[in-house]
C-alpha cells in the first residue's frame, strides 16, 4: 500500500478528469484540502507511530523495573529468611547459654549452702568445746573455792565464827551454783 505523502498526491496524474467534469480550480481547491488532510493525517500517523514506539519503551522500561522490584523482592524475602534463621539461631544459643549459667548457679547455689552448712557445724562444735571449757574451768573454779573457803571455815574455831556466815556460805554456794547452769 502506497504512503499517503505529497509525492504520492504529486504523481497521480488527475488532468483527464479535470476537463471532463469538474472546473480545474474547484478541482484543485480540492485536491489541495485532499492534500493538506492527507498531510495533517501523515504527520498524525507519525506522532501516533512514535508516541507507540515512546509508549512501548515506557512499557520496556516498566517492565525492567518490575523484574527488578520482582528480583528485590525475592531478595528482601530470601533475607528475612535468613534474618529470621539467624534470630532463631540467636535466641536458641542464648537459651542455651541461659540454661547453662542457671544449672552452673544452682550448683554453686548449693556449694555455698553446703559450704554455709559445714561452716555453721563448724562454729556450733567450736562453741561447744569453749562452752564445756568455760563450765569445766568454771566448775573446777567453784570447786577450788569451795575447798578454799572449807579450809578458811575449817581453820577457824566455832567461836571465832560470826553468827550468820553459814547463811552468807550458802547463799554463795546457790548464786555459784546459778552460775554453773546458766
Amino acid at each position: 500500500m502506497p504512503t499517503l505523502d505529497r509525492y504520492y498526491f504529486n504523481s497521480l496524474n488527475l488532468e483527464p478528469i479535470r476537463r471532463k467534469f469538474y472546473n480545474i480550480q474547484e478541482v484543485d481547491s480540492v485536491l489541495l484540502d485532499i492534500r493538506t488532510q492527507a498531510e495533517i493525517l501523515n504527520r498524525e500517523n507519525e506522532d501516533l507511530k512514535n508516541d507507540i514506539k515512546l509508549k512501548e519503551k515506557e512499557l520496556s522500561e516498566l517492565r525492567e523495573k518490575l523484574k527488578e522490584a520482582d528480583s528485590k523482592k525475592e531478595e528482601l524475602n530470601n533475607a528475612l529468611i535468613s534474618a529470621r534463621t539467624t534470630y532463631r539461631g540467636i535466641v536458641d544459643k542464648a537459651n542455651e547459654e541461659a540454661d547453662e549459667i542457671i544449672a552452673g548457679a544452682r550448683i554453686e547455689q548449693q556449694e555455698m549452702k553446703e559450704k554455709t552448712r559445714r561452716r555453721q557445724e563448724y562454729a556450733v562444735d567450736r562453741i561447744g568445746e569453749i562452752y564445756a571449757f568455760m563450765k569445766e574451768s568454771q566448775e573446777a573454779q567453784a570447786e577450788q573455792l569451795n575447798l578454799m573457803f572449807q579450809q578458811f571455815l575449817c581453820g577457824l574455831e566455832e567461836d571465832d565464827a560470826p553468827d550468820d556466815l553459814s547463811s552468807k556460805v550458802g547463799r554463795i554456794a546457790k548464786e555459784m551454783q546459778e552460775i554453773n547452769n546458766k
